[in-house]
């Protein structure tokens, strides 16, 4: 009886007023608008929530069945109710078809990223290793940095002199400017704060090629290096 209220309320309905609407008297036009609801809710395929919806829809002009709108009565009539829950439910399916479509769009937009093979991994890192010969023969850094870092760790990690690590430290400067002072002092250098671990990475790296004149070599002996240096640690491992 609460959900029928509710319609009833929803609509507005247009209940005839005869003077006799008694609540106790079951053939009231109240209690038979009621009794109308509660009638049709039993065969309905909607929940209570979802009819309550298609009417809200129905009111705003939002259904439609078979691409014409579905008109609102503010009378309680079964074949309204008919007529609402049919255009409720063609607008779940194209609504589906929508969601459907949007999410086919979203995947095709989005694909999954595909996971590399250790083949495909291994040629991604020769490679990053082969662009930063020539990068560090141009400007003296490498930004294959984990890469390398790990290698010469592996090889070479237990025998890092203290000296190396006491003069990284006495010249780190954790902060560095970028820009200029402006003539009229409006403008500022930037400060770009440095990390302290990537940092130690990258002075180790070039201190490594340096000592070992890699950067003076051809690009056939820089990746042999670097690919022994794998060959050894992997074989390490077992």
């Amino acid at each position: 009886m609460i959900f029928a209220n509710k319609v009833v309320f929803e609509i507005d309905a247009k209940i005839e007023d005869d003077g006799n609407d008694d609540p106790e008297d079951a053939l009231s036009p109240t209690n038979i608008a009621l009794n109308r609801v509660i009638d049709y809710a039993k065969r309905s395929d909607l929940t209570e929530k979802e009819f309550m919806i298609a009417i809200s829809m129905a009111q705003k002009g939002l259904l439609q069945i078979d691409g014409e709108k579905v008109r609102f009565f503010r009378e309680i009539n079964q074949a309204h109710f008919a007529q609402y829950e049919m255009g409720y439910i063609d607008f779940k399916i194209r609504d589906q078809k929508y969601q459907n479509a949007k999410d086919s769009i979203q995947k095709f937009l989005s694909p999954p990223e595909k996971k590399m093979t250790p083949e495909e991994y291994e040629a991604l890192t020769l490679e990053n290793i082969r662009k930063d010969y020539h990068r560090f023969k141009a400007d003296g850094k490498t930004l294959a940095t984990p890469i390398f870092y790990e290698l010469i760790k592996k090889d070479k990690g237990d025998r890092v002199k203290l000296v190396f690590v006491e003069n990284f430290l006495k010249n780190y400067a954790p902060e560095t400017a970028e820009g200029k002072l402006s003539a009229d002092g409006t403008a500022l250098p930037k400060l770009i704060k440095k990390d302290a671990y990537l940092e130690f990475q990258n002075e180790m790296i070039k201190n490594y090629i340096i000592y070992l004149k890699l950067h003076e070599s051809s690009e056939e002996i820089w990746m042999q290096h670097w690919k022994r240096l794998n060959v050894k640690n992997e074989t390490r491992k077992d």
